[in-house]
């Protein structure tokens, strides 16, 4: 549950106070479809707990291109 209303209000503050960059590189346009297959495994915890904070807002996005996994498997740089 915590989880949930973390990444609702990570989501409110990202939609409406991150800066939007009015830049544009179409060679950055990603295909859909060769994105199906990719998935993102992260750590349900860091070592440095402010991480979590900008991690979170990174994986926000990832999560509209593709599939992110939270695992149980530690963080392994320290």
């Amino acid at each position: 549950m915590l989880n949930i209303q973390c990444e609702k209000t990570v989501e409110f503050l990202f939609n409406n106070f991150a800066h939007k960059t009015n830049f544009y590189n179409p060679n950055w346009q990603l295909n859909p479809d060769e994105l199906k297959n990719v998935s993102i495994r992260r750590t349900n915890k860091y070592e440095w707990d402010e991480a979590e904070t900008w991690v979170e807002m990174l994986f926000y996005s990832f999560r509209k291109l593709v599939k992110v996994e939270i695992v149980g498997e530690p963080q392994v740089y320290k």
